[in-house]
């Protein structure tokens, strides 16, 4: 932890309510130049674009900063900032606490106001700040998040859905609160956040004998993953609605998988199981996250994945999307690289090599 911070004065309006709100931790920056330069030098982002909303504002962003093992927290207050940075698609919590802001990333556009908790990656992000907001942004090492998520869910959920859920990118028919956590989250994570900060005013080493770092990816794991709180009353929002057994449910999902090749529709699996379409999607809903067309999706998907990395010698990219169950290649071709990272051809190609 450094200790060559430069004490200044608190000069905004709502300083008394940011978090890490200690002298010596915070920062008071007037120009957008030196404020990207300090940004960069912490090691954590590279700045691509920084400087005032309008171009007729002040700049004035407060900024401070913790760095444990695995996490760092870093608290932000501004009253108009373009904040443009590589986030090497860490995985990020991002609490705002004060106000009112926007993060764009491509083609996505969340706006967080008091008290909104996102989960997500930080593909190339876009802070848009209009007027007077602050909140937290919780970056994680990905390996740690993993290693944690995979202790924490083990037997508890299935590893596809929980690699889904940690890639922060939902997909179609997921719900959003998979992304937009619930406030019992941001409250906990405010609480552990103002700790940390009083701990490390006091005693710099404090937090990390604790592992303090290790409860905030806790808590992020266990507001991503529901199914661990198993003895948590799950809401039904269909009432009336026949509940799928265990058995049943685990029956349809074997016969899924062994004939996801086929043109499976919810009508299919309907007939197949003698449950109603509402049932079928709570079901899904409550154990997977996501609906049984969208786990039939991932299914696939995954098989495919398995079939690409060990090709039988006459086996295409359009011959091993076929025999998933995918009549369109674009489609499948769009849908692998969206959810592995990388062209379907690109990964034969190295398999072939391989061998």
């Amino acid at each position: 932890m450094r200790k060559d911070f430069v004490v200044e004065p608190l000069v905004m309006g709502v300083a008394q309510n940011l978090f890490l709100g200690s002298t010596v931790f915070a920062h008071v920056h007037t120009a957008a130049k030196a404020y990207a330069s300090y940004v960069e030098q912490q090691g954590l982002f590279r700045v691509t674009e920084c400087k005032a909303f309008r171009p007729t504002d002040l700049f004035l962003v407060r900024h401070a900063a913790i760095r444990l093992d695995g996490v760092a927290i870093v608290a932000l207050e501004s009253a108009s900032l373009l904040l443009g940075f590589d986030g090497r698609r860490l995985p990020a919590l991002i609490l705002c606490h004060e106000g009112e802001c926007h993060l764009r990333q491509g083609k996505r556009r969340y706006a967080l106001h008091d008290g909104d908790c996102l989960y997500t990656r930080l593909d190339k992000p876009r802070l848009e700040i209009k007027e007077l907001s602050a909140g937290i942004l919780i970056a994680m090492v990905p390996e740690r998040l993993q290693q944690m998520a995979e202790i924490m869910c083990r037997n508890k959920i299935d590893p596809e859905t929980l690699k889904r859920r940690l890639t922060g990118e939902p997909g179609e028919g997921v719900q959003a609160s998979i992304s937009l956590l619930a406030a019992p989250l941001a409250q906990a994570i405010k609480q552990v956040v103002v700790l940390i900060d009083q701990m490390t005013s006091a005693d710099e080493s404090w937090p990390a004998s604790l592992r303090l770092d290790d409860l905030v990816l806790r808590l992020v794991v266990h507001h991503l993953v529901p199914e661990l709180c198993s003895h948590a009353a799950v809401p039904n929002p269909w009432p009336g609605v026949t509940r799928v057994s265990q058995p049943d449910l685990d029956s349809l999902c074997d016969w899924m998988r062994a004939n996801c090749h086929q043109a499976l529709t919810i009508n299919d699996l309907e007939q197949r199981l003698h449950y109603s379409r509402r049932s079928l999607q709570l079901a899904f809903q409550r154990r997977f996250g996501c609906g049984p067309m969208q786990w039939l999706r991932e299914q696939r998907l995954a098989a495919a994945h398995e079939r690409l990395e060990n090709p039988l010698p006459a086996d295409t990219v359009s011959s091993i999307s076929q025999a998933v169950g995918y009549r369109s290649l674009a489609s499948f071709s769009r849908e692998f690289k969206r959810y592995y990272c990388c062209k379907p051809s690109a990964l034969l190609r190295q398999s072939e090599r391989h061998d």
